[in-house]
């Protein structure tokens, strides 16, 4: 039996972020994340699966429109020999007013499962030989960990499981917990096989054999700086032992690629046009991706100005640079102690410095050493800029 997973798409959400992308471009970003599902279906037709898995976050339910849900459907629509299961996550859950539920003028073709009930429920399907069991998230998230008691299903050789959640292993910092569990409540539930949204970037959970047992897919496109890099979709087969073979398809058109150039030592422009070069050549950047810089390190004064200025030779879909993480090539010492400098910039680094010694945590230390860098800038007449922080 084969299947395809894929989630996390969050059509007509907001795009680009810290990228800096014009409207335009913006636009062209959204229409991508709806091929993204046209392509997903297709691959499910060249795979020749029977079944399609979405555990959540389809779209944003803040931003959706109307015909975009209706694209969505549409695009199930033609391959209606697919079952296609359906389980919405925090971004796109069941609240009132959704594109999912009956009374919201999205018509769903006949082949497409919506799981609308909070607790797990069950669907077999019989020319599969198999069951698919998920559930919905009526709001934003749950805390509740469902996984702690086992969920009951029907006996049928093939058991799939279809959610969005959070695995306690490695949960990003920024990303909201929504039915938390660990591997081992969910491999103690014994589905062959469980369909997990959420997480942006892909990971298989194996079991005590390492034998896949469930799987992010990730998000099915970047659409910022925080989710560069290659983004898939899973294409899976299982035999008749049960066992399961994952394989990543990249179906968007485009990436977003981060990239660092250090700065320091060079004293020309010619000297940082090589180093950018390089670094982007490193990652494997091509004409349709976004990429995304970061200049560090420190550079003189004359330099630094410059920065901004800095393109590279090749075309890219867009480039966005960021210098505000360079250290101007002061030495604060010298300035603190100097008695040729101004007695207002003397003292006005003197006491900054006085203050990070004796600060007593990291981010305080992080945040007068950007107060300095800024205070600098003005004495010295130039516009102080945003620094960025990791």
């Amino acid at each position: 039996m084969r299947f395809v997973q894929f989630s996390d798409v969050h059509l007509d959400s907001r795009l680009g972020g810290k990228l800096g992308l014009p409207e335009e471009k913006r636009a062209v970003l959204a229409e991508d994340l709806r091929q993204c599902v046209s392509r997903a279906c297709d691959e499910a037709s060249r795979f020749e699966a029977r079944l399609m898995l979405v555990p959540g976050d389809l779209f944003d339910f803040e931003t959706v429109r109307i015909e975009t849900a209706r694209y969505a459907a549409e695009q199930f629509s033609t391959i209606p020999d697919v079952h296609i299961f359906i389980a919405p996550g925090n971004h796109d859950s069941l609240c009132p007013g959704s594109p999912y539920l009956p009374d919201s003028g999205v018509l769903w073709p006949d082949n497409v499962h919506i799981f609308r009930s909070e607790s797990f429920e069950s669907v077999i399907v019989d020319d599969l030989g198999c069951s698919v069991t998920g559930l919905g998230l009526a709001h934003s998230g749950t805390s509740s960990r469902l996984l702690e008691t086992r969920i009951s299903r029907p006996a049928m050789p093939v058991s799939l499981l279809v959610f969005h959640g959070s695995r306690d292993f490695g949960r990003p910092p920024e990303k909201e917990t929504v039915l938390p569990f660990t591997d081992a409540q969910l491999l103690a539930q014994g589905f062959t096989y469980a369909a997990i949204g959420h997480y942006h970037e892909h990971a298989a959970i194996l079991d005590q054999d390492d034998k896949v047992r469930a799987a992010y897919s990730g998000c099915t496109m970047g659409r910022g700086v925080d989710e560069s890099g290659v983004k898939v979709v899973l294409k899976a087969a299982i035999d008749s032992e049960g066992t399961v073979q994952l394989q990543t398809q990249e179906l968007a058109p485009r990436r977003v690629i981060s990239a660092c150039v250090d700065v320091t030592g060079a004293l020309d422009t010619a000297t940082i046009n090589y180093r950018l070069e390089n670094a982007l050549a490193s990652t494997g950047a091509r004409d349709s991706d976004l990429i995304d810089l970061r200049f560090t390190g420190r550079a003189p004064l004359s330099l630094s100005d410059l920065l901004s200025s800095i393109v590279p030779t090749g075309e890219y879909f867009h480039f966005n640079s960021d210098a505000s993480s360079v250290v101007p090539d002061y030495d604060l010492d010298v300035i603190a102690s100097d008695s040729a400098a101004s007695t207002v910039r003397s003292a006005f680094v003197r006491e900054l410095l006085a203050r990070r010694q004796a600060a007593d945590t990291d981010d305080e230390k992080n945040t007068i050493t950007h107060a300095i860098y800024y205070g600098l800038a003005a004495l010295d007449g130039r516009t102080p800029e945003p620094r960025c922080e990791d």
